[in-house]
């Protein structure tokens, strides 16, 4: 079992179903300009046919034999399989995910790629210039680095993209040591990761190293993208801890505070307040670093008022906790404590992510550490991510007023 890749066997004994993840670095952070797009692309191709099943339907039947249809998504640094089985069937399952990983035809290219070209359309304008949030808050929070491309590529890119290219940006990343896998579920540890065994036919190789480091921050910064709308779209991310920082266990504590339910901050003196229809908080987390990141969907008039909130309220945040308010936040981090033990798919993605980067698997133990975190560790950590040089803005809207509201808000932080 040593030529296995780092995996974790995660025992669910109450549950009927497992679920096998496969986590390999790539995406963005690792595709250089001419690249860009490539783990997407693969993404997408990855079923189109593996082995002696050379088609899609072909490879779809074998996988409901043992299970669920597999998924893949792509993260900035990561792409990740899941295949929901009976548990019965997890060595079968982990044949096709292996015969997927090593023997991939690519068929119908064609087809894919206009798939591609239409989902890249929901994130650019009429002119192709980049129109979504998400993708334009990433390019000014990381301007200059990898990170700051959208993992679909460009257009260029994805247009020429070839089976060739496909099958060497693979040869990259399916290495031993760039993959990472978890199953959890109900299954004895030493007798599922003897089912895993054809896994290990993944060829020997080191792990795509973890470079070029994070650009200095460098805010405030704000970016715009001029589209009608009958509200100004706003996102604000703040440059924080990464996954590999003994802070993250207290930010992971700051963003429950900020929008972990409905007695958190942002919903109740934004939403409820009546100040913006919508306000969310996420957190963008890297091994390196990350970013606390916070959405507002805001009539146009009433910009300025709900960013002073705002303002106000993450300062309220440096000065201090109460010990009602860190109550709520560890009832909650109980609440999805309990969930996530009926949830196989969440846990075996989680630790196949975390065994990726070298990071404890266990989420008993990362529950732990949230909870061990102090009122002063939290104001402390406040004080130095909502700082101003951490802060970089995105926006959507069309007034010139609108902006020149954030703008004049934004000098106050």
């Amino acid at each position: 079992m040593s030529q296995l890749p780092r995996h974790a066997v995660l025992p669910l004994p109450h549950l009927h179903t497992a679920t096998l993840a496969i986590a390999l670095r790539g995406g963005s952070r690792y595709e250089e300009r001419e690249e860009a797009g490539l783990t997407h692309f693969l993404e997408h191709m990855i079923f189109r046919g593996a082995g002696e099943r050379a088609g899609l339907p072909e490879l779809m039947e074998a996988f409901e034999r043992v299970g669920s249809e597999p998924e893949a998504y792509t993260s900035e640094d990561a792409i990740t399989l899941v295949l929901e089985l009976d548990p019965a069937r997890l060595r079968e399952g982990a044949e096709l995910l292996a015969d997927v990983l090593l023997r991939p035809t690519f068929s119908e290219i064609e087809a894919e790629r206009a798939l591609i070209l239409e989902e890249r359309l929901e994130r650019v304008d009429a002119e192709g210039h980049p129109a979504d949030l998400e993708d334009l808050a990433m390019g000014l929070a990381f301007a200059g680095h990898p990170l700051s491309r959208s993992i679909l590529g460009r257009k260029s890119t994805i247009e020429s993209v070839t089976p060739a290219d496909l099958h060497r940006w693979r040869e990259r990343l399916v290495q031993r040591e760039n993959v990472a896998l978890a199953v959890a579920g109900p299954l004895e540890p030493g007798e599922a990761a003897e089912q895993l065994a054809p896994l290990a036919a993944l060829p020997a190789g080191d792990a795509l190293p973890l470079q070029p480091p994070l650009p200095p921050a460098s805010g405030p910064r704000t970016t715009f993208h001029r589209a009608e709308g009958p509200q100004t779209e706003l996102r604000l991310c703040f440059r924080a801890p990464g996954e590999r920082d003994p802070a993250f266990p207290a930010l992971c504590v700051l963003v429950d505070l900020l929008d972990g339910g409905p007695t958190s901050r942002l919903p109740r003196e934004l939403v409820d307040a009546g100040l913006a229809y919508n306000a969310r908080a996420e957190l963008v987390a890297l091994p390196d670093g990350g970013l606390v990141a916070l959405e507002l969907a805001v009539a146009h008039r009433k910009v300025g008022e709900a960013l002073e909130t705002l303002r106000s309220l993450l300062a309220g945040l440096t000065e201090g906790v109460g010990g009602a308010e860190l109550e709520r936040a560890a009832l909650r981090r109980g609440h999805r404590e309990r969930l996530e033990r009926d949830d196989a798919r969440n846990q075996a993605e989680w630790a196949a992510r975390r065994l990726l980067y070298d990071l404890d698997p266990d989420p008993i133990r990362a529950r732990a550490a949230e909870g061990a975190v102090s009122a002063e560790a939290i104001a402390e950590l406040a004080s130095t991510v909502f700082a101003p040089e951490n802060l970089s803005v995105a926006g959507i809207c069309s007034r010139p007023a609108t902006r020149r509201a954030v703008k004049a808000a934004l000098a106050n932080w």
